[in-house]
């Protein structure tokens, strides 16, 4: 009985060194990311690696750990994929798109441009730049600078 009150305490002390080296097998799978096969296309594996950048975070994975996300963005997403989504980003128009679904797609595709949107002001004026032109007078005059903001008043403008 004793012997084994060792043990327990032995590993109990062990543990929190094993916790500083990063994340566990166990308690990255608390978090329950979802599943990538492989075969999803280049948009959901997006989804999925910021899914898993934000696990990353909060399982307190290494560095180590995160290359993962290098190896695996360069596997799915080759630099021809990349310009491409870049120059889909930089024509990007609401179009059809309901606010909602042209600010979804205006995120996904400005990961792949972030020059273009390095400052909020700038993703304000590239977001209002493409909305219909409707819209887009509606809000040109409120003189908005904070993307979020402009999404709220677009969804807005776009119901009236």
């Amino acid at each position: 009985m004793k012997q084994q009150q060792e043990v327990i305490l032995r590993q109990t002390q062990q543990r929190p060194l094993i916790e500083n080296r990063g994340c566990s097998y166990e308690k990255f799978l608390i978090y329950r990311y979802p599943n990538f096969m492989g075969t999803e296309g280049p948009m959901k594996a997006n989804k999925w690696l910021l899914d898993l950048d934000r696990t990353f975070k909060i399982s307190s994975c290494t560095e180590e750990q995160k290359r993962f996300k290098e190896e695996f963005d360069n596997r799915f997403f080759p630099e021809s994929m990349k310009t491409h989504k870049a120059q889909e980003f930089a024509t990007l128009v609401q179009g059809n798109l309901t606010i909602e679904q042209y600010a979804a797609k205006f995120m996904e595709l400005g990961r792949f441009a972030p020059h273009l949107i390095a400052i909020e002001k700038m993703q304000a004026h590239k977001f209002q730049a493409g909305l219909n032109p409707r819209i887009r007078s509606y809000v040109a005059g409120f003189r908005i600078h904070n993307f979020q903001e402009l999404v709220n008043v677009a969804a807005i403008a776009e119901v009236e």
